[in-house]
């Protein structure tokens, strides 16, 4: 309520949202979250309390309020201001300030202070009605945890086609050069008839070759006409068709402008964060189109070839699509400098990520921002969903050359636990972190990280790293930008009204964001700290009386299933019989291998009655990894290294229990231990026997006899209920093709190098 972050922890969905309200604002009588007034005996859950609400005193929204000064371009793009009747002071922060007056009819009127002629405001006043609407609320359902929902991503309409090309007319072909060729062969043909009259001396040639004169004069007068009709007749159709190319280049140019001012701004993403719209991570493909602010944008339609000189002014005089929204694609390989103020760039950066946030969710892009100094003018990011390591919900923020530098080494595991389609787009709030070839953020611009777009900023042009593709001049008050690169659009006028966000508005977008899950990003693994035995096996680990009732309940032929600890996705239990019916444990030393066996045993011990299952325990590094489980009654046997007589005594006594079970069997005609102990009645019990080897690499160096027997345990102990157990700190040098063949379950935890795992 006064603008403190507040986390709770252990606090239950169903508390009164009074109780919360009263550790920010003892005294507070009234509470609204996110705006809306809210009873204090209200539970949170109720109240869709989730993360990154906030919670006031009284609503958001100012009564008396009729119109909304949107800030279009400037320092405070994407904020909304309220105002009601009578004459604002608008935009007092900047070198311009604006008069705005509301009539009580509604009617607007703005003026610049202490300026003349047509100068545009770099904010929209509109009336409070008109902010509604412009999107579908979204659709929500149970997030990941209490405090998030699921923001629903439906199918988006298709692209709208690109218009087919144009076809320029062609300029009519004057003919007038043949009409004086046939006139000088009526001509030649006159000279040539007085010519023979002459030399012969016949008059009659005169006759016929005026005869022949007057007809072909007469046929071509008649050509003339025609040909004059049909010229008219082409010089009409070329005007039509000039004046429909022109009234289609005009169209064209009219959808390019309605279509161009249509492109998402920062403007559009707040509202679409702060509204719960459906428009919320819209996209999918490519990196998120990002709007720096307004400017011109060259255009021209596509023409099947190339016009005549004819069509260059209805051409040229629509050649730019005047003050629209300057998009930038944040593909992968894009690094956008920005040049000026630290105050200038930041605001700058903010409003190219608050935008992209919105426009992709966590499945499709993670952001990541690192500086040289304080952390805080980028804690807000700390809220984006985005900005968090799927591994743990670490923010993916960073102050300082070695937090930055730790930072960066964690972003190599995000391909295994996110999906590693999704975008980077890193923020280096300072080019000096880097200055060093060896520093950390390098990698985030330098293009050896794939998948990877950048926003560094920095004083000077040449501060700049040179993998920026698009460098963006920003003067002082985050009121007017220059493009200093820029491929798309080298020809045309550089200069943007550039969009920055304040910190608060920021901030709102990303609490705004911070409640939803995206249903199609990986979960993020939350893994405890610690697992107790109670925690996997339940009371009956530690209660006698749980215990004998568990036991109690199980069946004739209990499987021999374990709980061995917690993943992400819950419980991990293993089963000898259906995942092995043998296992292998790989491990180094201090990498938990002894205590995962002493696991096992435990939890096999509180799973299954001493009748149903025993275990002969053989241990060959000291003969303590076992000591806590030797006075299970489930336990018939404990080997260690300290007695070869006592080693051998338990192959022997291992190799007559494997003969006992197959005599057994084969007396009541089965094939495995299953059949047998559904056969019941006066049958021998048969418990299965799991024989668990803590570093067999020792064994077999020392007894090589005794592992030779036991590969020959796992060969016929399959349908015997005969299971072995394995560990070593070295597989590469003691497991042997015959292990290896038989062995169907491997637990890996910390090895050497690849090959052991």
């Amino acid at each position: 309520m006064d603008g403190r972050e507040l986390t709770v922890r252990g606090v239950s969905p169903t508390a009164a949202v009074g109780r919360l309200a009263a550790l920010v604002d003892p005294g507070g009588a009234a509470v609204a979250v996110d705006g809306r007034p809210v009873a204090p005996t209200a539970t949170l859950a109720g109240a869709a309390v989730r993360r990154g609400a906030a919670l006031t005193s009284r609503p958001a929204v100012d009564p008396t309020a009729t119109h909304v000064v949107a800030w279009r371009s400037g320092p405070l793009a994407g904020r909304d201001d309220p105002i009601g009747e009578g004459v604002h002071v608008v935009g007092r922060a900047l070198p311009r300030p604006w008069l705005v007056r509301i009539g009580a009819d509604g009617e607007v009127t703005q003026r610049p202070v202490g300026a003349d002629g047509d100068v545009r405001p770099p904010f929209d006043v509109v009336p409070v009605g008109r902010l509604e609407g412009r999107s579908t609320e979204a659709v929500t359902g149970p997030g990941r945890g209490p405090w998030t929902v699921a923001l629903n991503r439906p199918p988006r309409p298709p692209a709208t086609p690109e218009p087919s090309a144009l076809v320029p007319p062609d300029v009519p072909v004057d003919d007038e050069p043949g009409r004086v060729g046939a006139f000088v062969s009526l001509a030649a043909s006159a000279a040539g008839s007085v010519a023979a009259a002459i030399v012969l001396g016949q008059p009659l040639w005169l006759v016929l070759g005026a005869v022949s004169l007057l007809g072909a004069l007469a046929v071509r007068l008649q050509q003339g006409r025609h040909d004059r009709r049909t010229a008219r007749r082409a010089a009409d159709r070329h005007r039509a068709a000039a004046a429909a190319f022109a009234a289609e280049v005009r169209g064209r140019h009219r959808t390019a402008v309605d279509a161009a001012a249509a492109r998402p701004d920062v403007i559009v993403a707040v509202r679409l964060a702060t509204s719960a719209s459906s428009g919320v991570w819209a996209n999918r493909a490519g990196g998120p189109a990002v709007a720096v602010g307004r400017g011109d944008e060259p255009w021209a339609p596509t023409l099947q070839r190339e016009p005549a000189a004819a069509h260059a002014p209805v051409l040229g005089a629509h050649a730019l699509l005047v003050d629209v929204p300057l998009t930038l694609r944040l593909d992968a390989g894009v690094v956008v400098g920005l040049v000026g103020s630290r105050p200038a760039t930041r605001a700058v950066a903010r409003s190219l990520l608050i935008q992209a946030a919105v426009a992709h969710g966590p499945a499709d892009l993670r952001v990541v921002a690192v500086t040289s100094g304080s952390a805080a003018p980028w804690s807000w990011v700390r809220w984006l969903p985005h900005a968090a390591h799927p591994g743990d919900r670490r923010p993916l923020v960073a102050a300082g050359d070695a937090a930055v530098d730790r930072l960066v080494a964690d972003l190599a595991d995000l391909a295994d636990v996110a999906d590693p389609a999704a975008l980077l787009l890193a923020v280096v709030d300072d080019a000096s972190l880097l200055g060093a070839a060896t520093a950390g953020a390098r990698s985030l611009v330098s293009g050896r990280r794939s998948g990877t777009a950048a926003i560094v900023l920095a004083a000077r042009p040449e501060a700049l790293p040179g993998a920026c593709t698009h460098v963006l001049a920003v003067d002082a008050d985050a009121r007017t930008g220059r493009w200093l690169r820029r491929p798309e659009h080298a020809g045309v006028d550089q200069t943007v009204h550039t969009a920055g966000t304040d910190r608060s508005t920021a901030a709102r977008v990303a609490r705004a964001l911070a409640r939803f899950d995206d249903p199609d990003a990986a979960p993020a693994p939350v893994l405890p700290t610690s697992v107790r035995l109670a925690d996997v096996c339940g009371a009956a680990a530690y209660d006698e009386a749980t215990l004998a009732g568990a036991w109690a309940a199980l069946g004739a032929d209990p499987p021999p299933r374990a709980p061995i600890g917690v993943a992400a996705e819950g419980l991990v239990e293993l089963d000898l019989e259906r995942d092995g019916p043998h296992a292998l444990v790989a491990g180094t030393t201090g990498s938990g291998k002894s205590e995962l066996l002493r696991t096992l045993v435990a939890a096999l011990a509180v799973r299954n009655r001493p009748q149903d299952l025993s275990f002969v325990l053989v241990d060959y590094k000291g003969g303590a990894a076992f000591d806590a489980c030797a006075a299970l009654p489930h336990v018939v046997g404990v080997v260690t290294d300290l007695d070869d007589a006592l080693a051998e005594r338990a192959l022997v006594s291992l190799e007559a229990e494997v003969r006992r079970r197959e005599r057994c069997l084969r007396a009541v005609g089965v094939s495995d231990l299953a059949a047998y102990r559904r056969v019941g009645g006066d049958t021998e019990p048969l418990a299965r026997l799991v024989v668990v080897v803590d570093e067999f690499a020792a064994l077999a160096a020392e007894l090589p006899g005794f592992l030779h027997a036991l590969i020959d345990v796992a060969r016929r102990g399959r349908s015997l209920g005969v299971h072995l157990v394995l560990a070593t700190q070295r597989p590469a040098g003691a497991v042997s093709d015959d292990i290896r063949a038989n062995t169907n379950l491997r637990v890996a935890l910390r090895v050497q190098d690849a090959a052991d795992a």
